[in-house]
């Protein structure tokens, strides 16, 4: 993820096609968040959230069930395997709709 301006802290959506998925891949994987990048500046993963150092939060957000999604603003995404979502489709509606009030977030799609 890019640098953060100091004092900024963001909230960040992972969107998997479960929640296993997201934690074995997005987070605990070989190429996971908790795997790459400086040591120092490492998140903390727990109960679901990845917690970084400055305030940052990740929220771990299952594709099974699109409607969960509502409610979040996320001011970035990293959305996985969306071919493998049960309800890709859903889940993309859903996440415009719940990230379109005050800035769209940053997404990126692997």
């Amino acid at each position: 993820m890019k640098a953060q301006k100091k004092g900024k802290k963001l909230i960040i959506g992972l969107v998997g096609a479960t929640y296993k998925a997201i934690e074995n891949i997005m987070v605990k994987g070989r190429s996971g968040i908790l795997n790459i990048g400086d040591p120092a500046f490492r998140p903390i993963w727990k109960k679901g959230r990845l917690y970084w150092k400055n305030g940052s939060v990740a929220h771990a957000i299952t594709a099974e069930k699109p409607d969960a999604i509502r409610g979040h603003e996320f001011d970035l995404l990293w959305i996985d395997e969306l071919g493998s979502f049960r309800y890709g489709e859903e889940v993309m509606n859903q996440l415009k709709l719940a990230n379109g009030r005050i800035n769209p977030p940053k997404a990126i799609i692997t």
